[in-house]
């Protein structure tokens, strides 16, 4: 991910100095090199020359999501964040330990006769920057999220919010054809149709208002359909560099933000590639940019989206719909979704209780014993790969996982848990994107482990 954040502070710090930071900590975060000594005091030095510079304290450090590269920003103080250098120490009866067997019931699809936990996830991108690669929080206790309870729908809270995002629709697209339906359903309520080029809904679910400008899949003309907010289209061009297109709609965020009525800190971009649809590896198959402020929940750096507060643009480049175009530089046919929590994301999204983290030597060596949960993307798909062999693994990273809904949980996912993800480079796919394979090792103290692979043994061929 290439993540900015706008404020002061960033725009008086030298550029080679972050730069040589940047570069530093990517050596940093390569396995072969984590211990080097040498880098850790030269990233020191740098820091305090930043701050220095800077002439006020700023928190720096590189940040990460799904197929997105990586940058350099400043993050405000948190005190709930797996960043906050004042760690909480768990009462006893907050701490809860699990078992391999738990896990793998969280992480399993049920079309399956096996958990596929020996298997991994197949990563596509045009190059090794694109990685979904975070730090590593140096924590005692990991913090378990769980997802709160449904909020019931509320049709006065749904009205007040429709009128006014309509008008501010209205005043920013500039269409003359609104027509928009009520629909009422058990799980939300909306107001959704067409506009003259786009297809709109502004609508209330358990957990948010949301609204979206789609123009993907509709349009009433044979034209590539475009959007433009008080004159501006919406557009970008893939072929620059993230730092480039977040420069390059400074005036696009500008208007999102009146229109909407809010505004947010920080912006993340995420490339999404693919092996085999496109035939230039460089291509993205798809584009989002979001804007959102990253302290606004602490699991934010470690999820592919926000959980909290966001605008998205999402840019398709794949030939899925009528007015597609598959294109190597611009990309105007967008996707525009704005959500607003209806409960602080914190309160939404809590902490029900913590875990020992192990280290990453611990788990280097769970790894090595093939102790992995690796199929939480389509594990049908990875039930018929080959083996993979993590030993001389190319990369490693930190995130939260979603669990899988299941009859376990009622279909329903109700709980975050961290992981540690490796990557191995299996090789260059047919249109030149680089193949890496991902697998997951528990970040916690987990019970059970022999018990549970060694009763898997006969789903798992060696």
């Amino acid at each position: 991910m290439k993540k900015e954040t706008w404020n002061d502070g960033l725009s008086q710090i030298d550029s080679e100095l972050i730069e040589e930071y940047y570069l530093i900590k990517k050596k940093y975060q390569k396995k072969r090199r984590r211990k080097d000594i040498f880098a850790r005091l030269a990233a020191a030095t740098v820091c305090l020359s930043l701050i220095v510079t800077a002439g006020a304290t700023l928190v720096l450090r590189k940040t990460h999501e799904s197929g997105t590269a990586s940058g350099v920003a400043s993050k405000p103080a948190v005190s709930e964040s797996l960043e906050s250098d004042e760690q909480y120490v768990p009462n006893a009866d907050e701490i809860r330990l699990f078992s391999a067997d738990e896990i793998a019931k969280m992480y399993k699809n049920e079309t399956l006769s096996t958990v596929a936990t020996n298997r991994y996830t197949e990563v596509c991108v045009a190059g090794d920057e694109f990685l979904d690669i975070n730090d590593i929080p140096q924590k005692e206790y990991l913090e378990i999220y769980s997802i709160g309870e449904d909020l019931p729908l509320n049709e006065e809270e749904f009205e007040e919010f429709y009128d006014k995002m309509l008008p501010a629709l209205k005043s920013a697209i500039k269409e003359k054809t609104w027509n928009l339906k009520s629909h009422l359903s058990e799980y939300s309520i909306s107001r959704d149709g067409e506009t003259d080029t786009n297809h709109v809904s502004i609508w209330q679910n358990a957990r948010v208002f949301g609204v979206g400008i789609y123009s993907s899949y509709y349009s009433k003309n044979d034209d590539l359909p475009k959007t433009y907010i008080y004159g501006e289209q919406i557009m970008i061009d893939q072929s620059l560099s993230d730092e480039e297109i977040i420069e390059s709609i400074g005036t696009i965020k500008a208007n999102l933000f009146k229109m909407f009525d809010t505004s947010f800190t920080d912006v993340k971009i995420i490339r999404l590639f693919n092996d085999n649809y496109l035939s230039r590896g460089l291509i993205a198959k798809e584009i989002t940019v979001y804007f959102y402020n990253e302290a606004d929940h602490p699991m934010n750096p470690y999820l592919p989206g926000p959980l909290s507060d966001y605008i998205s643009l999402r840019f398709g480049n794949l030939p899925s719909f009528t007015h597609d175009v598959v294109s190597d530089s611009v990309l105007e046919v967008v996707d525009i979704t704005y959500q607003k929590k209806r409960e602080d994301p914190r309160e939404l999204y809590s902490v029900s209780s913590y875990s020992p983290m192990i280290s990453l030597e611990e788990a280097e060596a769970l790894l090595e014993k093939g102790y992995v949960f690796g199929g939480h993307s389509c594990p049908i798909c990875m039930a018929n790969q080959e083996k993979v062999s993590f030993d001389d693994y190319d990369y490693v990273s930190f995130e939260y996982v979603k669990e899988y809904p299941s009859s376990e949980n009622g279909y329903t996912s109700s709980a975050y848990i961290p992981f540690y993800t490796f990557y191995k480079e299996l090789g260059t796919a047919d249109n030149g994107n680089k193949l890496f394979a991902k697998t997951y090792v528990p970040a916690l103290e987990i019970e059970g482990y022999e018990e549970y692979f060694n009763s898997q043994t006969q789903n798992h061929p060696s």
